[in-house]
């Protein structure tokens, strides 16, 4: 068998590389075609599409590759699939609900400019609940419903500005549950202004105007929001803090007929007071340089947060407070690991909007109050199984506690 010098398979090598235009299809019967004609071995052969596809792949991740779309060789793809058991015993019924639910969630994303970027995501659900993404397993065996659960463009003007539009994932910025149920995405436009001071203080702003509901006969409704957020982190990275204000403002909601059936104030089927709410979020965390031992689990984080909302626009029942911590890992991914969540909350009846808040607490009503319990643990990588645990009661209202739990298990790739 005729072999061929180091330089010639290096030359060879080189014009494979050149050949951008030509796909791998094409690449390996050439080479197939040199090793028949035993212008190079079969060793060589090998050794050669795997350098080329290793270089290929080096492009691409880079996003230089000259064949495929830039598009393409900057996309991503994920998924994650939870299966859950759910009890809900509602003390105001004589019974007790039990269900199994799923949710699946895939998104694509990608950069498709120098500033611009298109985010879009697809979800399971029932209906089109903004505040769920859940399938219920009933139905005999009837197929199911899949959503459109965000879909957006974001451009940057400068590396420190932005502009969102579209169906925009939590484009409100919040800790906790207590106002937002975190699978609802908003509507609309979102401008966003990030600077850095230091290696220790940054500060950003929002400002968004979100489209609630088009009417052809009068007027619409929307959610105008602008928010600051002040964040510090030592020189260690340890210890952060972050400190949000915002102020929202539904325009046009007064006078207007209800989403659904609602606990905030209303007159013949109609909202009766303006909602103007100032929210203050405050999140302090540390990470532990020599995590602690707890029944053979390590903490090495924990972080207090809590929020305070006053609606400004009415004179009672207009406040709500929530207050907890977590500890364990910061992000629970690896076998092993743990976090530990817990919270009490307090909202009254017109403090905000009760189409919005989570609606695991009391149906996501407003007048509530209670107390959330989460313990996530990681079984193995992006395998998570998750307790929840739901106690509250209304405020005022002549009801009884609801209870609910859930168990969760959930996986990501």
């Amino acid at each position: 068998m005729k072999i061929v010098s180091k330089t010639s398979i290096t030359a060879i090598y080189l014009l494979f590389i050149s050949m951008t235009n030509i796909w791998s299809g094409d690449i390996d019967i050439l080479l197939d075609k040199l090793v028949e004609k035993n212008i190079i071995s079969g060793l060589e052969a090998h050794e050669i599409r795997y350098e080329t596809q290793e270089e290929v792949k080096k492009e691409i991740s880079l996003g230089i590759n000259k064949t495929l779309p830039f598009w393409l060789q900057n996309i991503t793809i994920g998924w994650d699939i939870r299966m859950r058991y759910q009890k809900d015993e509602n003390k105001n019924y004589d019974y007790k609900r039990e269900r199994f639910r799923y949710r699946i969630r895939w998104f694509i994303n990608s950069k498709v400019g120098d500033n611009l970027f298109i985010y879009s995501g697809f979800a399971t659900g029932e209906n089109d609940d903004s505040r769920s993404t859940n399938q219920t397993l009933t139905g005999n065996f009837s197929k199911k419903n899949i959503y459109l659960d965000y879909g957006y463009m974001e451009y940057y003007i400068t590396p420190s500005i932005s502009i969102n539009i579209g169906r925009i994932k939590q484009a409100i910025c919040y800790t906790n549950d207590m106002l937002w149920d975190g699978d609802i995405n908003q509507e609309g436009g979102l401008l966003k202004i990030e600077k850095s001071f230091n290696i220790n203080y940054s500060n950003s702003i929002s400002i968004g105007r979100f489209v609630i509901k088009e009417n052809k006969d009068k007027k619409d409704l929307y959610l105008n929001y602008i928010t600051n957020t002040l964040s510090w982190k030592s020189d260690d990275n340890f210890k952060k803090m972050n400190i949000t204000s915002s102020y929202y403002n539904f325009e046009n909601l007064k006078g207007n007929t209800t989403f659904y059936q609602t606990i905030n104030s209303i007159s013949n089927g109609k909202y009766i007071y303006h909602y103007k709410p100032f929210v203050i979020d405050v999140n302090i965390s540390k990470n532990i340089e020599e995590p602690l031992n707890l029944y053979k689990l390590n903490i090495n984080y924990l972080s207090i947060f809590s929020s305070y909302v006053i609606n400004t626009a009415i004179s009672k029942d207009k406040k709500g407070w929530i207050v907890g911590f977590r500890i364990g890992q910061e992000k629970v991914s690896g076998s092993g690991d743990f976090q530990i969540v817990y919270s009490r909350r307090w909202i009254e009846r017109d403090s905000w909007i009760d189409a919005y808040p989570d609606s695991d607490f009391y149906g996501g009503t407003t007048d509530v109050k209670g107390d959330r319990y989460t313990l996530s643990y990681g079984i193995s990588r992006d395998l998570i199984l998750s307790l929840n645990y739901f106690d509250s009661k209304p405020i005022k209202r002549n009801k009884k506690p609801e209870n609910i739990i859930q168990i969760d298990l959930v996986a990501k790739f």
